[in-house]
């Protein structure tokens, strides 16, 4: 039960926060040249198109049952969550 962390905890805490608190891609955008010159680069590419399509339907239903709710939950909406 301490009142603050101790300096060491801080710090660490401190450099997480740096690099994490920054803003990052978000997963809906195109990653498609991260297969470009892989063997089998088409099967790559189609599989993370279908992968997006996927996600695509969950944004959908989170639009749906946000509309019935009084308290929204963003969690797993693609245009919000990042890589």
């Amino acid at each position: 039960g301490e009142a603050h962390s101790r300096p060491l905890q801080h710090m660490i805490l401190s450099v997480i926060v740096a690099f994490t608190g920054t803003k990052q891609p978000k997963l809906i955008e195109d990653y498609t040249r991260v297969f470009k010159g892989m063997d089998k680069e088409p099967a790559a590419t189609a599989a993370w198109k279908k992968f997006q399509r996927d996600l695509e339907r969950v944004t959908e239903t989170i639009k749906v049952r946000n509309s019935q709710r009084d308290i929204k939950n963003y969690h797993m909406d693609l245009h919000v969550v990042e890589c």
